[in-house]
């Protein structure tokens, strides 16, 4: 079959425009992969420091909040330029900032970052992609068996309070005397005490959270003999 100069002008275009489209959605996708959470572990001379970055974007800006252990600081001034990240967070009361610079690959970002106290000196990073405390907040519905075959499904509630978790559980279960939450790097550690049908129980639940599912384990004391054993926990977002 014969092609006219006019059909194959139209097919030319058509491909160029099909090409152009690919392109643009993968500069999109590109620039949009920095959004989200970051955590990694900053060793210090004397101790080692949990840091978390979340970067969201919000009226064509890149908004970010870094956490290194209690201390919180926030920039506006985040960018994206030739698929590197850059973002400068300002110490308040001192001359000295935070610089961040890293690229984007399978989920991890890697680079350098300055830190006040060690000057202009670059540090390395790699930071992997998990979930804030802010991002988990809400009600999940989780889904386990017991060792003696009772499927139990307790719905889990989490709020935030002054950048910390609180929790909730609601089931017809026994009541948990809760004695330890914490929450780090998408992780939730839950430390309680229960009484089952007369033995004092230790649990221990370690949920390890992503956008809408979350899967951990559930370990367990018998305080009174001292046997151990741990239960699977699987579940999702409900609200």
């Amino acid at each position: 079959m014969k092609m006219t100069k006019l059909g194959s002008l139209v097919i030319t275009v058509s491909l160029l425009m099909l090409l152009n489209g690919v392109s643009g959605q993968e500069v999109t996708k590109k620039q949009g992969a920095v959004e989200g959470t970051w955590a990694w572990k900053h060793k210090g001379d004397t101790k080692t420091t949990d840091c978390e970055l979340a970067i969201v974007k919000k009226d064509g800006k890149l908004h970010c909040r870094f956490k290194a252990g209690k201390k919180t600081y926030q920039s506006d001034s985040g960018s994206v330029k030739d698929g590197t990240f850059s973002v400068m967070f300002p110490v308040k009361g001192e001359d000295k900032q935070y610089a961040f610079q890293g690229k984007v690959s399978n989920n991890k970002m890697t680079g350098t970052y300055q830190v006040p106290s060690s000057g202009a000196k670059d540090v390395k990073w790699s930071a992997k992609k998990t979930v804030s405390l802010e991002e988990v907040a809400g009600q999940w519905q989780l889904y386990f068996e017991t060792p003696d075959g009772q499927s139990v499904e307790p719905v889990l509630s989490i709020e935030v309070e002054d950048g910390k978790p609180k929790v909730d559980f609601s089931s017809d279960g026994p009541e948990l005397d809760i004695s330890e939450i914490k929450f780090g790097q998408g992780v939730l550690t839950v430390k309680a005490d229960i009484d089952f049908q007369g033995q004092a129980i230790l649990i221990e639940y370690e949920l390890e959270f992503k956008k809408k599912d979350v899967d951990g384990v559930i370990y367990f004391e018998l305080k009174a003999t001292g046997d151990q054993g741990e239960i699977e926990v699987e579940g999702e977002r409900i609200k």
